[in-house]
């Protein structure tokens, strides 16, 4: 039996059935309860929540790359010295030591 044809006899037999309008016993009044349960959204509480439920993943991102920066630290110092920042570091600073002569 091909699906269209099992869909069609479902679409028959719904339609042949006799409508119900009657609503259960107080429908209204439990759907009224669950909605004002629910209480208004807070767009300051829901910022807050979601900000604290993402510090702890920053928290290990920023450790993760902390402790790569300390275990890289030694290698980076000598490839600066080797490439000359040390003479870079020494011109930017130069210009403080002549603060009292510029004014």
């Amino acid at each position: 039996m091909k699906i269209s044809d099992l869909e069609e006899k479902f679409w028959t037999t719904a339609r042949t059935l006799p409508l119900d309008e009657r609503v259960p016993y107080a429908f209204e009044k439990r759907i009224m309860t669950l909605v004002k349960s629910r209480g208004a959204v807070e767009p300051l509480a829901f910022w807050s929540r979601v900000l604290w439920r993402a510090a702890a993943p920053c928290i290990g991102v920023m450790l993760a790359v902390g402790a790569a920066a300390m275990l890289q630290n030694g290698q980076v110092l000598a490839t600066m010295e080797d490439e000359g920042y040390a003479d870079f570091e020494t011109a930017m600073v130069a210009s403080f030591d002549d603060l009292q002569h510029a004014w």
